[in-house]
């Protein structure tokens, strides 16, 4: 697939896919032999995931941690793991965050308007 279809395709602009892989949050995509971006299905699967965690607040950092780990050679699966505990740990307590505060607005706060 092209740039231009799998930008389509995310909703993610071109120059935020080359952005994204430019700084990590991205693998590398393989290029053709006159140098654009050939994306397969896998990739574009890895573009829709890292999107759900960055809309979700994940660090940059974590994530590109994430894809560092998850393109390694060496295949650290305990290494990917621990990062994705620390994802989901942070994301749990933001959810709980989020959730005492919709639950603030259930009910107004009594007035006392002496």
């Amino acid at each position: 697939m092209t740039i231009k279809q799998v930008a389509a395709q995310t909703g993610v602009s071109i120059d935020n896919l080359r952005y994204y892989e430019r700084v990590g949050l991205l693998p590398p995509i393989p290029r053709n032999d006159a140098g654009m971006r050939e994306y397969d299905e896998c990739a574009v699967r890895w573009i829709e995931r890292m999107m759900k965690f960055k809309q979700a607040g994940t660090l940059l950092e974590a994530i590109k941690t994430y894809t560092a780990l998850a393109f390694s050679k060496a295949d650290p699966q305990d290494k990917q793991q621990t990062v994705l505990d620390e994802i989901r740990h942070d994301l749990q307590r933001r959810i709980r965050l989020l959730q005492e505060c919709l639950d603030l607005t259930c009910t107004p706060l009594p007035h006392d308007r002496r």
